[in-house]
């Protein structure tokens, strides 16, 4: 009888403590969810204050000039093929949006935590680093 309750005891204890792992494998599926779903919504925020930043730039035409700080560093940006649209990646996420102007990316380096957007020969221009004149 004493062998019963102990085989009884330790099954009781294997199933609790496999429970347990559940729970820990699951809570750590939410918390890179969340962590997914945050960086998303970051890099779909960023993605529309300079698209937004590139029409305001279209729109007022020569001489005008914007920077926008990124939330952090390791963004790449490029257009579609049309030019009409800004795509931003981050890790392996993706985000796009529409601009009414061409635009231009000129990567001279990583994007860092900044983004020089200017005016150029009917173009917005993104850029990795600052405006300077060359004439």
């Amino acid at each position: 009888m004493n062998a019963q309750i102990t085989f009884e005891s330790m099954l009781v204890l294997v199933l609790g403590i496999s429970m347990l792992l559940i729970a820990v494998v699951a809570v750590n599926n939410l918390q890179n969810a969340q962590a997914s779903i945050y960086s998303y919504s970051v890099l779909k925020s960023k993605v529309w204050e300079i698209a937004n930043l590139a029409d305001e730039i279209c729109v007022l035409g020569a001489g005008n000039s914007r920077t926008v700080s990124l939330a952090r560093s390791g963004y790449d940006f490029s257009t579609s093929s049309d030019k009409k649209a800004l795509i931003a990646h981050y890790d392996n996420l993706e985000f796009g949006s529409n601009t009414i102007c061409d635009m231009r990316i000129e990567k001279n380096q990583e994007f860092d935590k900044t983004v020089f957007l200017w005016y150029d020969d009917s173009q917005v221009v993104i850029s990795s680093t600052a405006y300077s004149q060359t004439s």
